[in-house]
């Protein structure tokens, strides 16, 4: 009798607790049925968002990783750059603006670089220098140069000229030595308007007596060619009037090719002449030797840059490459 109770209890129960479900499952239908007539309808995302969501959370888990990496690139670059500083040999860069209006500018870059110029400013004698004494620019820089680059391919390699705009070039010397390379490239401006003036004269001079040369052989052939007319007219003295023969024709036309080619060249040697007076280069100084600053030092700034961001890089590859690998390891094994 008692059990009977108890069963009848348990199925009322159990009948209460399946009407509960009941509800509550109806009230879940509700709720998702409300839930999305109140959604608007927006477009889901698409594997591209979603794979960039996860990098970038990925990413910012693993920020301590990055930051580790990145410092120890950064760490390194500075490792570098103090061992360049230490272990290079500093060059140090001169400049000196120059204005030049020669009848040919294009050459002068060549010319300084060339090595009868280098010859010349290999001789010159630079002021109170070393204990005090000039010393010529061979020895200086035998002595003040690691290797010795006393010699034309060692100074043709510190010399160098850059045309800029209006006439103007700029002349560099670079040294191992500020004050030398500040000398040096005053001595090197000052050189150069002889030379160029030299240059220009010995160039000129060359066309001069070339046009000369022709023009003495042309006025020979011209006065060759009248007196050749002259002594046929002697010859047939006699009947000088009636002479109208092909050799009197071919005289003459000699002559007068001959006389064109000698009035022609006359015309150019004047011309040459008066050109020889105009060849002289303009030069002057517009900038003296700029106080000599290094050139070969290494860029700080730039160098711890790129490492920034190397460092940056490498820690990405490394966060996703460790995470590649513990995917993939459980997969291999099974």
């Amino acid at each position: 009798m008692r059990n009977a109770k108890r069963a009848t209890r348990n199925a009322k129960r159990e009948t209460r607790n399946a009407q509960r479900e009941t509800r509550n499952a109806k009230r879940e239908t509700r709720n998702a049925q409300r839930m999305k007539d109140s959604t608007p309808n927006h477009p889901l995302p698409t594997d591209d968002e979603i794979d960039l969501l996860e990098i970038v959370r990925q990413i910012w888990t693993g920020r301590k990783t990055i930051l580790l990496v990145t410092v120890l690139f950064v760490v390194l670059g500075g490792i570098y750059v103090i061992y360049k500083k230490l272990s290079i040999i500093p060059e140090y860069e001169s400049h000196v603006t120059l204005y030049i209006d020669s009848p040919a500018p294009e050459i002068i870059p060549t010319l300084i670089t060339g090595a009868p110029f280098l010859t010349e400013v290999l001789k010159i004698s630079l002021k109170n220098w070393g204990n005090n004494q000039d010393e010529t620019v061979l020895n200086v820089l035998n002595k003040n140069t690691k290797p010795p680059q006393g010699n034309i391919t060692g100074l043709a390699g510190r010399i160098s000229a850059k045309p800029g705009k209006t006439g103007t070039l700029e002349l560099s010397v670079v040294m191992q030595d500020p004050e030398l390379a500040k000398q040096l490239a005053d001595s090197v401006a000052q050189k150069l308007a002889p030379f160029l003036v030299a240059f220009q004269m010995q160039r000129v001079q060359k066309n001069l007596k070339y046009l000369e040369s022709r023009y003495r052989d042309s006025e020979s052939a011209y006065l060759a060619s009248l007196k050749a007319l002259a002594d046929f007219y002697d010859q047939h003295a006699a009947n000088i009037r009636t002479i109208d023969t092909i050799v009197v024709k071919r005289l003459r036309a000699e002559s007068d090719l001959k006389f064109d080619v000698y009035s022609e060249l006359a015309k150019e040697l004047e011309k040459a002449r008066i050109k020889e007076q105009d060849a002289l280069p303009v030069y002057n100084i517009l900038e003296p030797a700029t106080f000599a600053s290094q050139n070969n030092a290494p860029k700080t700034g730039k160098i711890m840059v790129i490492m920034l961001f190397l460092g940056f890089v490498a820690g990405v590859g490394l966060l996703f490459g460790k995470r590649f690998v513990s995917n993939f390891t459980p997969n291999a094994e099974r």
